[in-house]
């Protein structure tokens, strides 16, 4: 039985510091899995009230007492105890590309209370989850053209220390930045040799996924041409301020990546039909990498697909005379140019999409354990192991002949 956390009446606006102590007063005294009246709470009521203003993603803290999205040019955190209005607003300067948490972000220690997030035209900010203010800016830099630049997505590295951004106006390079040290004081690691070489990974970064199992192992999706490559970053000198990484590819493209006709199919992991399937599911782009929790299972959703997918990183292959290290395929409504994300917990991940509903799988069996509805599109998903907490952001843009553009989105929270 699922339990949605609706909509309260009232609710004056609170601090987030106010908000962290409600949050922790509910947990004291009431169980989440045995609570007879739910609190309640509702969607945002700015995205359905302002056109071109839908949720773009959300995020439980890494404490589980607070969530952030982005509404248009703004990143918003709400507290889990009301959804009535935001306890922070940070401006971004435009529309929101990406965000994410400091990875070990506690609210008893404001210090750690941080998280990245940076807009179009825009350099990454560390904004401060109690007052949303800018901590420290970090610049990358274009090589191309030698200025600074703004990027499609960033991630945090596990221990915080370091953060990587790519998508950048000219590809094939990430930056990465000392946490310690903002300002353009950033290392730029290329994905290929020269722009125009075929060796390395080519098109828009879109992704970046650290790897539970080590550290040091990066996953980066690219859009058109898609493509998922693995890095060490390791093998990069780090002395040098530009320098070239190896890779491993999982999924690549040109000639070098077509499998190749080979004698007895049955030595094979898969056969030739398989694997140009799951290559498919890549090729229009990916939105999203998120490897498993102390697994070498990588999971990955891309555009106009009708699959999630997930990959067996220790079969991979630098040749192309050998499949791909595909292990499963998850059926999921993602037929649309929007970024749909998915959340990956212990050995389930749960994924939405455009049929209005949450789907949970199980990783290793690939079977579909059950079915979440929710009242609009769902292009985004978070859960909260610690609380037991679901939180979807809904919404998409229609048109309607009478009313023209039609935008309805929110947050909503279901106890799972």
């Amino acid at each position: 039985t699922y339990k949605s956390l609706g909509t309260t009446k009232g609710g004056a606006k609170t601090s987030f510091h106010d908000g962290v102590l409600a949050v922790k007063n509910w947990r004291q005294t009431n169980s989440l899995h045995n609570q007879h009246d739910c609190l309640k709470m509702k969607c945002l009521s700015t995205c359905k009230d302002v056109s071109d203003l839908i949720p773009q993603g959300v995020k439980f803290s890494p404490d589980g007492l607070c969530l952030l999205t982005a509404v248009g040019n703004e990143l918003r955190i709400y507290n889990c105890t009301s959804l009535n209005s935001s306890a922070v607003k940070c401006q971004g300067g435009d529309i929101v590309r990406s965000f994410d948490w400091y990875p070990h972000m506690n609210s008893n220690s404001p210090e750690t209370c941080c998280f990245l997030g940076t807009s179009r035209g825009q350099p990454v900010h560390l904004y401060d989850a109690y007052n949303g203010r800018i901590r420290a800016t970090y610049c990358p830099l274009n090589v191309e053209r030698d200025e600074t630049d703004s990027p499609l997505t960033v991630k945090f590295s596990p221990s915080g220390s370091h953060l990587v951004c790519g998508g950048f106006q000219t590809d094939r390079f990430l930056s990465i930045f000392d946490t310690n040290r903002p300002g353009k004081s950033g290392m730029v690691w290329k994905l290929g040799k020269t722009k125009r070489s075929s060796d390395g990974q080519k098109g828009l970064v879109s992704s970046i996924s650290y790897a539970q199992f080590s550290p040091h192992i990066l996953a980066v999706g690219t859009f058109t041409p898609g493509s998922i490559y693995l890095y060490d970053i390791r093998s990069s000198s780090a002395i040098a301020t530009f320098s070239h990484i190896d890779s491993m590819a999982i999924v690549g493209h040109g000639k070098n990546f077509q499998l190749k006709s080979v004698e007895d199919e049955e030595d094979n992991f898969l056969s030739r039909a398989k694997l140009k399937w799951f290559q498919r599911r890549v090729k229009n782009g990916v939105t999203q990498l998120e490897f498993c929790n102390n697994d070498f299972t990588l999971v990955s959703a891309c555009r106009n697909s009708d699959a999630v997918v997930s990959w067996d990183v220790r079969r991979m292959t630098s040749g192309s005379e050998t499949p791909i290290g595909v292990s499963k395929g998850y059926s999921a409504n993602l037929e649309s140019n929007q970024r749909i994300g998915f959340h990956v917990q212990n050995k389930d991940f749960y994924v939405g999409g455009r049929n209005k509903t949450v789907s949970v799988y199980n990783i290793s069996s690939g079977n579909l354990l059950r079915t979440i509805p929710m009242p609009d599109v769902v292009n985004d998903v978070s859960v909260d192991a610690s609380t037991g907490l679901l939180a979807v952001s809904l919404g998409e843009r229609s048109f309607d002949e009478d009313d023209g553009l039609i935008c309805q989105g929110g947050i909503e929270l279901w106890q799972i």
